[in-house]
């Protein structure tokens, strides 16, 4: 079993934020300022540290995870389960 702690990055994070809040690749990317190429490879690396096949499955841990929709937290993993261990100051 894999016990080491992989933490999202800041963009991951404010990425994960976003399509919890239905934004789309495109949407995500004019705001931010990025190409949507760069959008999908955070998903990609997003997907993988969360263990998770999809944006709907990483918005669900999203969701399960942060109290509030004005709370950004830092998310680890440890293994195939995801915790909240830091909050990301605003």
């Amino acid at each position: 079993m894999d016990t080491s702690f992989t933490p999202l990055t800041d963009r991951e994070a404010e990425i994960l934020q976003h399509i919890a809040h239905g934004l789309r690749n495109c949407d995500i990317a004019r705001t931010l300022g990025i190409t949507t190429r760069s959008v999908e490879r955070h998903l990609t690396h997003l997907f993988a540290k969360l263990h998770v096949p999809n944006r709907t499955a990483a918005v669900a841990i999203y969701w399960r995870l942060t109290p509030t929709s004005e709370s950004v937290f830092r998310l680890y993993t440890v293994g195939a389960k995801a915790c909240i261990l830091s909050r990301i100051p605003h």
